[in-house]
């Protein structure tokens, strides 16, 4: 059996040795004790963050989802009802082109029917004035005879003057109306014959002598005769007859032509201003205006004035 031989000498050196070497592994195995279990508690710290990190994220996820579901059914009732706005505005613009169509077609049809109506009522007016010129010519076949002096088949000869103004002012006791598309209707059958006329006597006495040369087509005149004219009571122009006349005539008639009634005299009665159509339509059916009616009395036919303008208009 081996021995170990101890020195006692150094018994105290190897007691203090041990006993530091002791103190410092002890010191040693605190201090990772400690830092083993700090480790451990930052480690459970951190795991207790992920965790809530973790809840975190899982909360926004769902979140998300529940915003992408609403999103996704948001974007499907979107398209639903843009699907169905194109449909409405696609029928909306078929109804549109049908009813512009059918307005179209209305339109034309009011303008037949308005072309139609007013056909109907010219036609009216027409056969209304014929017969009113009718009872005027028997009215005036009446009160007076034709005049034996002019054979009853002679016809006056259309008279183109090269400068009519200086044949009209250079006879001054020949009447001269304004041609006929701008004048009222004046009706005598032919030359040396009687008739009646609607024209505003502003230059003319009651039962004064004159010469008659009327225009009856632009630039065409033809002598009638010797004449002599006064009031036709009774034998006014009608509404009608009024509403056939053309524009320039309406114009010269509200200018000249229409009379109050409550004048005692028309030769004297001043002429209205200018009105409106609706005016004048009112105060004629309201019988506060009229457009009187004068007779031409042929006195006979002046073969020496008609042979002179016939040579005027050959010059």
């Amino acid at each position: 059996m081996s021995k170990i031989s101890l020195d006692a000498t150094h018994a105290a050196e190897l007691v203090e040795f041990w006993s530091q070497k002791y103190k410092d592994t002890k010191d040693e195995l605190e201090k990772l004790k400690f830092l083993g279990t700090q480790s451990e508690k930052d480690s459970r710290l951190q795991n207790a963050k992920l965790q809530e990190i973790i809840a975190l994220l899982q909360d926004e996820s769902k979140k998300r989802q529940v915003a992408d579901a609403e999103l996704r059914d948001l974007i499907t009732r979107s398209g639903i009802a843009q699907e169905a706005l194109h449909r409405r505005t696609v029928q909306l613009e078929s109804d549109n082109i049908e009813l512009s169509r059918k307005l179209h077609v209305c339109d034309i049809e009011r303008i037949i029917l308005a072309q139609k109506v007013q056909t109907i009522n010219m036609q009216a007016a027409a056969l209304a004035g014929e017969v009113q010129s009718g009872v005027r010519m028997e009215k005036v076949a009446q009160l007076f005879e034709t005049p034996a002096s002019l054979d009853p088949e002679f016809e006056s000869a259309a008279l183109r003057f090269s400068y009519p103004r200086s044949i009209i002012e250079a006879l001054p006791a020949v009447a001269f109306p304004s041609p006929a598309t701008k004048c009222l209707p004046l009706r005598v059958p032919s030359a040396g014959r009687s008739g009646y006329w609607f024209w505003p006597l502003w230059s003319l006495r009651e039962d004064s002598v004159f010469q008659l040369v009327v225009e009856y087509r632009p630039d065409e005149w033809t002598y009638l005769g010797e004449y002599t004219t006064a009031l036709l009571p009774g034998y006014d122009m009608k509404l009608s007859e009024w509403t056939t006349l053309d524009e320039m005539r309406s114009a010269l008639d509200q200018r000249h032509a229409l009379l109050p009634r409550d004048k005692a005299h028309p030769f004297t009665a001043a002429a209205p201003a200018s009105v409106s159509e609706v005016e004048v339509k009112r105060r004629y059916e309201a019988g506060e205006w009229s457009v009187p009616c004068f007779s031409l009395r042929c006195l006979g036919f002046d073969k020496q004035l008609y042979d002179a303008l016939q040579t005027a208009a050959k010059t």
